[in-house]
């Protein structure tokens, strides 16, 4: 048996490796020079800047066996204390945000107004129509006005990037959605979800060289990955596949939504994949930047700051990721990664990248006292970044299996379909290749 994937990020190769451990031989396509996708490093002049996730959840059932399989424990790091506390601009000022719900009646990024009507929010009605409902409706529903903001900005600028009056709870932010239907409650949902954990929280990690190291490891297991090979045709022939010459008996796309739309199939029926160029994917920049340590005047003891449409700020956030990893930096020196762009503001990703670099260290000379100007400047801009799961994602996901229906041996995956974080995509290659296993066997 032989399986052709197409795109060698964190996914494709996830289920290539799997695959390759059942015995099933594979080919991996990439059109990029490189493998892991967004998923890259940059080391310079003592400086580490990631092009893509900052970092991943060392969950032990996904991204920890994989680790360790590829004998990556070595040169795996894992994220100070920093990492617990997260900041929010406020009035121009990073301010600490609550991680429980006794700091929540503590902080005074609330109003005492907003706080006591978020704690009514075990005593809202669960809502049991089915509606795909927007976070923001959601949010406003169960924990009122005054959280959304300062609050709950910080999953939406955090993962997605996004627009809370067009992303779906139900899609975007499955646990949040589930804890709701499940409990009735937020709030209750993760009390009772505290209670029966067994183990601690998983914790956040990355690699010494950079996050790179994860797929490099699992391509340099593969024997057969074909990179700067863009495929634009596939077409299926006497009950196989036929990409690029070769002859196989299943094909994973695992592409972008933009790729996805124009891929054609040859001699025959279409494949029905237009349908992904109605997928939103914003532009995405984000500039990294290094100053002097003593150039900066906030203590970075944090996981970084998330700033709020309301702030008139350009960046959408800043990751401190020199206090985060060891090693991103070099001595007196401290690491800065900003997030520019998004849903809200996607002109801002396509100005001119001198204009971009200003723009964020004017932010953060404004929101932590920066002076100076920076001794290493890296910027990654990604024209299509993160696909957005808003709300109706649900008919994309019915039309993603009925294209499979219609096409035996034709699987689709990645970040629009099983979600955005590194543990999600790797567990949906390893999924990925036990189904392939299955219906062939």
């Amino acid at each position: 048996m032989k399986v052709a994937i197409l795109g060698a990020g964190i996914t494709g190769l996830s289920a290539a490796y799997h695959l390759q451990k059942r015995g099933i031989a594979t080919t991996v396509f990439e059109a990029d020079d490189h493998v892991g996708g967004v998923i890259r490093t940059v080391r310079r002049d003592g400086f580490l800047a990631e092009h893509g996730p900052h970092t991943m959840l060392a969950s032990n059932d996904v991204v920890q066996s994989l680790v360790d399989e590829l004998d990556l424990g070595s040169r795996r790091i894992f994220a100070g204390d920093a990492a617990k506390k997260r900041f929010v601009v406020q009035g121009g000022v990073p301010r600490a945000l609550p991680s429980s719900p006794g700091g929540l009646l503590r902080t005074d990024v609330f109003s005492q107004r907003a706080k006591l009507r978020a704690l009514r929010e075990p005593f809202v009605p669960r809502r049991d129509d089915g509606v795909d409902e927007s976070l923001t409706n959601f949010v406003v529903r169960r924990f009122g006005a005054g959280l959304l903001d300062y609050g709950f900005e910080l999953l939406v600028n955090g993962i997605w990037a996004g627009d809370p009056n067009r992303l779906s709870v139900q899609h975007a932010f499955p646990k949040l959605h589930a804890l709701e239907r499940d409990h009735g409650s937020v709030l209750r949902g993760a009390v009772a979800a505290a209670r029966a954990r067994a183990v601690p929280r998983p914790r956040m990690m990355s690699f010494k060289e950079g996050n790179q190291v994860l797929p490099t490891a699992l391509a340099d297991r593969l024997p057969d990955v074909r990179l700067g090979h863009r495929v634009r045709t596939i077409r299926r022939v006497d009950g196989r596949w036929r990409v690029s010459g070769g002859s196989y008996d299943a094909v994973i796309l695992t592409i972008s939504a933009e790729a996805l739309g124009r891929l054609e199939i040859a001699n025959g029926t279409p494949l029905g994949l237009d349908v992904f160029g109605e997928i939103s994917a914003p532009a995405v920049s984000i500039v990294t930047l290094g100053f002097r340590r003593a150039d900066i005047a906030h203590p970075l003891d944090g996981f970084g700051m998330i700033a709020p449409l309301r702030e008139g700020l350009d960046i959408l956030g800043t990751l401190f990721t020199s206090s985060l990893f060891e090693g991103r930096a070099p001595p007196d020196h401290a690491t800065l990664a900003s997030f520019v762009g998004g849903s809200r503001r996607p002109d801002l990703a396509d100005i001119p990248l001198e204009v971009k670099v200003e723009r964020v260290i004017c932010d953060l000379r404004k929101t932590l006292g920066v002076r100076g100007e920076p001794v290493f400047v890296e910027v990654a801009h990604h024209p299509a970044a993160i696909p957005q799961y808003e709300v109706g994602y649900g008919r994309l996901f019915a039309a993603m299996d009925a294209i499979e229906r219609a096409h035996p041996g034709l699987y689709v995956a990645g970040n629009v379909r099983q979600g955005v974080a590194v543990p999600d995509l790797v567990r949906s290659g390893n999924e990925l290749a036990d189904r392939i296993e299955e219906e062939f066997s």
